[in-house]
């Protein structure tokens, strides 16, 4: 850009001084300056700058920790595979089951906290242990459970590990024989899930389970469910949905 013209009145006023007897060097040096020196525009500012973008954070939201803080509840509902592993029994088939279950806060205990992460829980499970033609194998156990919850590297990852038990009422139709009846069986479950907001979870859940068997009148007239043991091993893995609140 070419430099701003001096104004007229600007050199008349330095010709006076400097013909001015009275003047002094030092007030026509300074007028000299501030003649030559033009105004500073808004041009010479230093530009602005300009700023980066905010990074996008890395860190997991606290929403994903959710559903196992002390004091949440879970409506669990479970679909999946159950089986009986007797001599002599049938082949597995499909069971179901929904259940209600509350995050322990723990319970301090001098300097420390029981039962920390920890659930208790009820359930109660419909499956069809064996099927031959018409003829199927029910049980419905209807339990209490105490889990440990655990998170190991990732928080989209949690393991469990726990012990239940109570009622078990198993029942045979449609064998020429059928009879029902309730027995005591124990139990550990283990599993993972993993959370997908703030209020829902997806799971998977697998029980194994020490069952009385049935009567032992039964085992010689049933003439397609042959118990031939005093206790069996039933076990099941279910897909399971959680809504957490």
């Amino acid at each position: 850009m070419r430099p701003k013209p001096t104004p007229v009145l600007a050199i008349v006023a330095l010709a006076a001084l400097s013909a001015w007897p009275g003047a002094s060097r030092a007030t026509a040096a300074a007028a000299a300056d501030s003649v030559a020196t033009p105004p500073a525009s808004s041009a010479s500012k230093p530009a602005a700058t300009p700023t980066r973008p905010a990074a996008k954070s890395t860190a997991v939201p606290d929403t994903l920790d959710l559903p196992w803080r002390p004091g949440r509840s879970w409506m669990s509902f479970r679909i999946g595979y159950a089986k009986s592993t007797v001599v002599n029994g049938g082949n597995g088939s499909i069971g179901g089951g929904f259940g209600y279950s509350h995050m322990l806060g723990g319970l301090k205990l001098w300097r420390f906290r029981l039962l920390r992460r920890y659930s208790l829980g009820a359930y109660v499970h419909f499956d069809q242990l064996a099927r031959f033609g018409d003829a199927v194998e029910l049980e419905v156990p209807a339990t209490l459970e105490l889990v440990r919850h655990y998170r190991l590297g990732s928080p989209y990852l949690r393991p469990y590990l726990g012990i239940g038990g109570g009622g078990y009422w198993r029942g045979v139709y449609r064998t020429g024989y059928d009879i029902g009846h309730m027995r005591v069986g124990g139990y550990v479950v283990f599993g993972a899930n993993s959370p997908i907001d703030a209020h829902h979870v997806l799971g998977l859940d697998a029980r194994v389970a020490r069952v009385e068997r049935i009567d032992k009148e039964n085992i010689a007239v049933n003439p397609v469910f042959v118990d031939v043991e005093e206790s069996a091993t039933h076990w099941s893995l279910k897909l399971n949905y959680a809504l957490t609140y």
